[in-house]
Parts: structure tokens; sequence; C-alpha cells
């Protein structure tokens, strides 16, 4: 956990850009 903290503080725009992608994915199944 304190690994995968510090690997976001490392790369915070792509995992930001991923949690977007995750989260239009998701979305996009719940309105399926």
């Amino acid at each position: 956990m304190y690994s995968l903290l510090k690997r976001v503080r490392i790369t915070p725009k792509i995992i930001n850009y991923d949690i977007m992608q995750l989260l239009e994915f998701t979305s996009t199944i719940y309105v399926l």
C-alpha cells in the first residue's frame, strides 16, 4: 500500500488519467 502511494506521488498525471478512463468505462457500462 505504501509503495503504491509512492508510485502515485511519482506519476500523478498518469494515475489520474487511468482513474478517469476507468470511471468513464464503468459509467458507460452502468448506462448500458
